[in-house]
């Protein structure tokens, strides 16, 4: 009969005539063995030990542990089915052989089934002394038992069963639905091994491989590999190179191609390093199929070789000594592997090696009385510095562990067995990062969740600040950077952080830009932002940055989606992105940093932000740069643990953020210097009508010196030198003239706005830059010729079309020509989305105007605030556009040809979104708005409700957006607007509501207009009012962590405990990770175990959010960590 052969790993020895059962020499040494078959009866019974290598009797036991493998089983056949065909094959009269399923699965190839079955009792056709394999035809069979067997043409197929117990070849145990299917985990056995038995608990049936893993990574398909690697009595003279070129071989045909990781013990992991080997040579036509290789966990694989002393005598005069010798200390062949395999498997980003050594001896072979024992001296059969000598990066203590088992029993596990716990951890990791790994593999499909998530995040302006950063100006311009010494020291570091600081206006961007597409910079995963002041808010902000960052790594993180994912469905319960949610920065700072720490685990990242000085959004105490370098402090912290290289670059001028002590640092405009001088003279060969090679040449060495690292100054200098020489020009005036030109380029923008603004000019090129420093996202050319038409100074009553405007631009090309002349060049127009916008050359210009007076150089008053001034022009402007006889004629009930009006009619969107918040800027600088009473002519509604019910058609999901019926005091105490609010208070009660039942009270507390609040109280608004969904005026001021208005409704007679639908005050600010606010409602009495809200109480609503801080504060005021209620039940 057929038997599982034992391995070097477990038995030597030779049986004559009968084969042993599976074990493994280099996995097995020290193992049972037994075989089965009814005709072994009359065979006297001898030592069941595997040290004793013979055959025992089969009992029951051994009988059902004997396990066959069946392949040729129909792809449409079901379990049950194949239980029954199998039984029915060796049915003999009154007796029923039925099979004990050991696994069920598609095989490799796709095209059938194979299983791994035993039997209680042996079936007569499955015996026969040196058989292992038994072919049956069951055509007929299948026709009995009704299962469907295509023909061809007629001709009806003749199917096989093939059984066998030698596993050669790879066998599929497990395999997940195809939807599930993600990754390969494949076995391989060792020295004189065999593919099932080697991975079966010892004296048991229990084969982890079969028994568990299945159930404990639920998207791995679990596989086997069995190769002919007997020693004595073998007649195989097969070497390494051989048996790895066939594992090569079958990898390759495989059907199904998914990121696979191997399960190696002892001689398999060799095979495994040999195959990869050979893989990477690509005359064997492998490398596609290394590729989906991620790594391996190796089990007493001897890289530097094992103690065979005690097995050479069994190998003598046989063809397979050679491959006995091959696995000494002393092998060529193996130190050869230890050079190749690094080499050829060198992947340090995206895969992984974990090695696991044995910490007890093991017997080694004797022969007595003529026959193999495992009863010689103990000895360690692959010491520690053999079993984990692997890449040279991978040489720290996370990359091996020690198994306290012998050589045999390193890869055998009992149920629940400790061991196999701490290797399934390894291997779940393994499961994740094969899944993530991007080494050339077609990564996995987004799902529709996954696109969900992805589009919720989206904005449009994601990488236009980044689109529009020049690339590096000549073909080696920033190539400096490259050898600089703080560079080549972060690039050679697993990790760390990388500060490109400078003045403004010395190219730090455009050095970012070089850096992030430098191939140097090699990450499997590449995020970047670059923030932009004069975009949009979402291109200035934090939250941005974290949406934008978040969007990229899901794009190329499968591990990542997993993390996103789960977020994302938590905010979707609340309902519709936009409308009932939104994105907040503590959420997405939390998960960004989580999803990283994952992502790395089998990838590295390397990300990049540029300009942190142009962020926005900080607070009076901390600056929105701190903030965010403060972040990015802590995921280097983070991500400083992971094996995998880890890379963060980010650019700011030397102020407001300071040097560490951590990390390295660039200084840009004290390197720079040839990349200006560079740049100036390829500029000037091209602009300037060259009368001699010295005047150009002095010119430059001019500009350049000038410059002083600052590569704005001489790209303002350059056109102005080529108009000069063009014009005729000496080469002494136009030195003396670059002698004069202030290096500062503040001074340079006064020098501009001075000299090249005609005095004619001044008053409409001072509206112009009004409009482009102040507006709240780029104009285009269209909707600034509509803006500008708009003003007060040019706009009359009653009129129909701002068209009708004196001195009415009239087309784009014409607004164009305008802006170059009433800007002296400080603005361009770039191309933004379908159209072109205006915008400063440069953010340092923006920063002249707002912080260095440059307005009062184009004739603007003074003594009252800039900016204030600014914003009121703005909403004036807004609100003219919004009475135009053509706007106030779009109907708002005709819902489909009002946003076809609106989205048509050029600037109108933004005057609509827009007004309210240029006057509440205007205000805060002190300029009133009593003005917008009389502008909108309130009391009456025309305008003002004309107005609601477009916003609401473009943008109901605006949280500025007005719910219908809400009133002018409504809008200015969200708005800030104090000097509004007293206006109207005069003559209007505070308790007038909106279509949602909300009071002006409501408003204000939501927005935190704590001047506001106290106005509306003085007016006896009530403070304990509640809108129709039930929501208090002081859970709106909570949820919005405006502390102030807390304590000031408290104050004021508001209820701390008052419960509505959504919970109450303390759960509501508890929710949103208010701690401030969650801290003065405890101190004012809030009852912490209060439940109520979806989540349940405060705890557990501040335990879904995320927020540390504000769940211990509620644990110290007695918060119960066990109390039950809400969606989670709990808080854990």
């Amino acid at each position: 009969m057929a038997s599982k052969r034992k391995a070097v790993d477990e038995i030597p020895g030779h049986v004559p005539k009968v084969t042993t059962c599976a074990g493994s020499l280099a996995e097995g040494i020290g193992r049972d063995t037994r075989c089965d078959g009814a005709y072994h009866a009359e065979i006297s019974q001898v030592n069941s030990a595997l040290q004793k290598a013979v055959i025992d009797i089969p009992s029951t036991a051994s009988r059902k542990q004997h396990v066959y493998r069946v392949q040729g089983l129909p792809l449409d056949i079901d379990i049950k089915q194949a239980s029954d065909l199998i039984s029915a094959l060796f049915r003999q009269e009154g007796y029923d052989f039925i099979p004990q399923m050991k696994s069920f699965a598609q095989a490799v190839d796709g095209c059938a089934m194979v299983a791994t079955i035993s039997f209680q009792e042996i079936p007569v056709g499955l015996s026969g002394v040196g058989k292992n394999e038994w072919s049956h035809e069951i055509s007929n069979l299948l026709r009995n038992l009704q299962v469907e067997d295509k023909d061809n043409g007629g001709i009806r197929r003749k199917r096989m069963l093939t059984i066998d117990d030698h596993f050669h070849g790879l066998t599929v145990l497990s395999s997940p639905p195809p939807s599930v299917h993600a990754v390969d985990c494949l076995a391989i056995s060792g020295l004189g091994g065999h593919a099932f038995g080697s991975f079966k608990e010892k004296d048991g049936s229990h084969m982890w491989l079969c028994d568990d893993l299945p159930y404990n990574l639920e998207t791995a398909r679990i596989i086997t590999y069995g190769y002919e690697s007997q020693l004595h009595t073998s007649q195989s003279f097969q070497g390494l190179e051989a048996l790895a070129s066939t594992l090569r071989t079958s990898l390759r045909n495989m059907a199904k191609r998914k990121p696979l990781f191997f399960v190696a013990h002892s001689l398999g992991g060799l095979v495994v390093k040999e195959a990869i080997i050979q893989m990477h040579d690509e005359s064997h036509d492998g490398f596609d199929a290394l590729k989906y290789i991620y790594g391996a966990l190796f089990f007493g694989v001897p890289g530097q070789g094992m103690d065979i002393s005690s097995l050479i005598p069994m190998v003598e005069s046989q063809p397979n000594q050679a491959l006995l010798h091959s696995l000494s200390t002393i092998s060529d062949l193996l130190l050869k592997q230890g050079r190749e395999f690094p080499q050829a498997f060198n992947f340090p980003e995206s895969s992984r090696i974990m090695c696991f050594y044995e910490t007890l001896t093991s017997p080694t072979a004797i022969n007595k009385d003529g026959k193999w024992q495992m009863k010689g001296q103990n000895a360690i059969l692959v010491g520690q510095a053999s079993a984990t000598h692997g890449r040279p990066w991978e040489n720290k203590a996370h990359h091996i562990q020690a198994i306290n088992r012998d050589h045999s029993q390193l890869v055998k596990f009992r149920a629940n067995d400790e061991v196999y716990r701490r290797v399934l951890g390894t291997l779940k990791e393994f499961t994740e990062e094969s899944v993530a790994m991007t080494r050339g593999v077609k990564s996995v499909e987004l799902t529709a969740g996954d696109k969900e998530c992805l589009n919720a995040l989206n904005f449009l302006e994601m990488r236009y600040r980044q689109d529009e950063v020049q690339e590096t100006r000549g073909a080696d311009s920033c190539g400096w950077v490259l050898k600089h010494e703080a560079y080549q020291s972060w690039l050679n570091n697993n990790h760390g952080l990388l500060w490109i600081k400078g003045k403004p206006g010395s190219g730090k961007s455009t050095l970012m830009k070089r850096i992030y597409t430098e191939d140097t910079v090699k990450a499997d995963i590449k995020l970047t932002f670059f923030f932009h002041r004069r975009g949009v808010q979402l291109q200035q902000t934090e939250i941005g940055m974290l949406r934008t960052l978040s969007h990229q790594l899901i794009s190329q993180s499968v591990s990542a989606r997993a993390t996103f994912n789960s977020y994302y469905l938590e905010k979707r319960a609340f309902g519709q992105y936009g409308k009932d949610w939104d994105w907040r920065d503590t959420e997405l700072r939390r998960v960004l940093k989580t999803a990283l720490e994952v992502a790395t685990k089998s990838q590295s990242i390397s990300i990049f932000i540029d300009a942190l000085d142009e962020a926005s959004g900080g607070s009076e105490e901390t600056h929105a740069a701190e903030l965010v370098v403060n972040y990015l402090y802590e995921v280097n912290e983070v991500l400083e643990e992971s094996p995998r290289q880890t890379k963060i670059c980010f650019s700011c001028r030397h102020y407001p953020i300071v040097s560490r002590n951590s990390g390295f640092e660039i200084c840009v405009e004290k390197e720079n210097q040839g990349d200006i001088s560079n740049y100036v003279g390829r500029e000037l060969s091209l602009r300037i009508q060259a009368r001699a090679k010295d005047d150009l040449g002095l010119l430059q060495t001019k500009i350049s010196s000038g410059a002083d690292g600052i590569f704005q100054w001489a790209k303002l200098m350059v056109p102005q030198v080529a108009t000069k020489y063009n014009n005729g020009k000496s080469t002494k005036h136009i030195l003396d003239m670059l002698h004069r030109v202030p290096p500062e380029l503040d001074s340079v923008y006064e020098h501009i706005l001075k000299t090249l603004i005609s005095d004619e000019n001044r008053k409409d090129s001072l509206h112009l830059m009004q409009w482009i420093c102040f507006a709240n996202e780029p104009l285009s050319l269209t909707d600034i010729r509509y803006a500008l038409a708009s003003d007060e100074s040019v706009i009359h009553e009653f009129q129909n079309s701002a068209r009708d405007s004196e001195g009415f631009v009239d087309n784009d090309a014409q607004m164009e020509q305008q802006i170059t002349s009433l800007s002296g060049g400080l603005v361009e127009i770039r191309d933004h989305r379908r159209s072109k916008v205006a915008q400063f050359i440069h953010q340092s210009v923006n920063d002249t105007f707002l912080l260095k007076g440059g307005f009062k150089w184009l004739g603007l008053d003074d003594k009252v605030d800039a900016v204030g001034q600014g914003h009121h022009r703005l909403t004036k402007s807004c609100v003219n556009f919004l009475k135009l006889g053509e706007v106030q004629g779009i109907d708002p009930s005709d819902i489909e040809a009002a946003k076809r009006s609106i989205e048509w009619y050029p600037f109108l969107i933004y005057a609509i979104k827009s007004w309210f918040l240029h006057a509440e800027m205007a205000e805060s600088k002190g300029v009133l708005q009593i003005d917008l009473i009389q502008r909108f002519e309130w009391p009456n509604g025309r305008y003002f409700n004309h107005w609601v019910s477009m916003f609401r058609q473009i943008d109901q999901y605006d949280s500025k957006c007005p719910e219908l019926e809400s009133t002018l005091l409504h809008v200015s105490a969200a708005s800030h607007l104090q000097s509004i609010v007293g206006e109207l208070l005069e003559v209007t009660s505070p308790s007038e509501v909106d279509a949602r039942g909300n009071t002006p009270l409501h408003s204000a507390a939501r927005f935190g207009n704590d001047k506001a609040i106290l106005m509306l109280l003085d007016a006896k608004a009530d403070v304990q009012s509640q809108n129709h969904d039930k929501n208090t005026v002081l859970e709106r001021a909570a949820a919005g962590g405006h502390e102030r208005c807390v304590e000031l409704l408290l104050n004021g007679g508001a209820d701390v405990n008052d419960n509505s639908r959504d919970g109450n005050a303390l759960y509501s600010a508890a929710l949103k990770g208010r701690y401030l606010s969650t801290r003065v409602l405890l101190e004012r009495g809030a009852e912490v175990n209060t439940q109520g809200g979806y989540y349940g109480n405060a705890l557990q609503a501040a335990a879904y959010q995320g927020s540390e801080a504000v769940v211990n504060l509620l644990l110290n005021k007695g918060a119960d960590i066990n109390a039950q209620g809400g969606y989670y039940s709990n808080a854990l």
